[in-house]
């Protein structure tokens, strides 16, 4: 499951990297903008590229799924959205394995980085990053 579909280009990199999965990505949208404001709809680029995936447009933090592997969450970058989507993607994770990943995990995204925080303060999860990358997540495996 993805939050925040925007354009689709980290729709198209999920999909590309698990060809076989049952992908869902939601957004609160029905439209976003190019470069030079041009409006398209949300996944324009998925879309154009043929990502077979189900698009949900609604809130990603009242999105509801049973046994999610994967939630990347990539949608609104404020404290408030992004601690109710990680709540959101920790009742709907598998019971088996699963990751939550947060994208825009850097200093220029602070509401993220608050947000993350909080979630895992009474967790038992080690937050894991690459010193590179604004990708963070946590895992049960």
């Amino acid at each position: 499951v993805e939050f925040g579909t925007s354009l689709g280009i980290g729709t198209c990199l999920l999909r590309w990297l698990n060809p076989t999965a049952r992908f869902v990505t939601v957004d609160n949208s029905e439209f976003t903008y190019l470069p030079g404001n041009r409006k398209v709809e949300i996944g324009h680029l998925a879309k154009y590229q043929g990502i077979d995936c189900e698009y949900i447009l609604g809130e990603s933090w009242e999105y509801r799924a049973e046994e999610v592997d994967l939630c990347f969450i990539d949608a609104d970058h404020s404290y408030t959205s992004v601690f109710a989507d990680s709540l959101c993607a920790w009742w709907n994770r598998s019971y088996e394995c699963w990751a939550i990943v947060w994208h825009d995990y850097n200093l220029r995204h602070l509401g993220v980085l608050e947000a993350v925080h909080k979630f895992l303060l009474n967790k038992e999860y080690k937050l894991k990053s690459l010193s590179d990358s604004d990708t963070a997540w946590i895992t049960n495996s």
